[in-house]
């Protein structure tokens, strides 16, 4: 008789799996003005506010904190213009706006070989990057689109906002209490790596050296807060150089 109860259990189970994964699937976006993507089913998109049911449960949002809804059909339904968006950067039309980058001398660098590059659409959604008008990245897929671009410059801040994003999860971590001490000598040190790239290549040691030395600045109280600032400005250089292509 247990036998058998645990075997209805295990199916019960089973059945309520199948049923939650399939829904998953089945689900609507809905995009927040801070770049969250939230999933659920839309049940009902009114003037002041948007009903959502998410693992059988109702949810309300208000509109003014929607950017669209992308149904489960690939139907997008728009909320507010994507420029309400919370620190919204349009990175191709800032890279109209940017000035050239430097022409390097070639005489000092040996000229490298460029291979024919395609910039993608990006723009900044809050604290999250969407590509092409469409999907939603996370900072790993950010990082492997940026490091596609045969630019070195956009090489050399790629790594530099990498390493400071890495800072930042230190700093997160260790909880020290706020002031900008730290953080303006971390960005220094940082900003230091950038202009010994503009050179040439900078050796691994270096990037390793900065890490180390950011460490030393630990004793300094910071904040998350502005080191997240010094972080995402890298980016949007990386980003800005990104944009312009070759």
């Amino acid at each position: 008789m247990n036998a058998r109860k645990a075997i209805h259990v295990i199916i019960l189970v089973l059945v309520f799996l199948t049923v939650t994964i399939a829904s998953a699937h089945a689900q609507d976006r809905i995009i927040t003005v801070t770049g969250k993507v939230i999933r659920g089913k839309v049940k009902k998109v009114k003037d002041d506010y948007i009903t959502y049911r998410k693992f059988f449960r109702k949810y309300k949002i208000d509109t003014d904190k929607v950017l669209y809804i992308v149904n489960e059909n690939g139907a997008k339904k728009v909320i507010n213009d994507v420029t309400m968006a919370k620190n919204y950067k349009n990175y191709s039309q800032l890279a109209k706006s940017s000035p050239a980058p430097k022409v390097v001398d070639t005489s000092v660098v040996k000229p490298m070989t460029v291979t024919p590059f395609n910039a993608h659409y990006i723009e900044r959604i809050g604290s999250s990057y969407r590509v092409d008008t469409n999907q939603i990245i996370n900072a790993g897929k950010l990082d492997e689109l940026i490091a596609q671009s045969p630019n070195p410059m956009v090489q050399a801040n790629l790594k530099a906002a990498k390493t400071m994003r890495t800072l930042c999860t230190i700093s997160k971590v260790a909880s020290f209490p706020g002031s900008a001490g730290g953080a303006f000598a971390s960005y220094k040190t940082v900003s230091k790596v950038i202009d010994m790239s503009k050179a040439g290549p900078v050796p691994f040691k270096t990037y390793l050296a900065t890490g180390l030395s950011f460490v030393g600045t630990l004793s300094l109280p910071i904040t998350s807060g502005i080191l997240k600032n010094v972080r995402n400005k890298m980016y949007d250089k990386a980003l800005i150089l990104y944009s312009q292509g070759n």
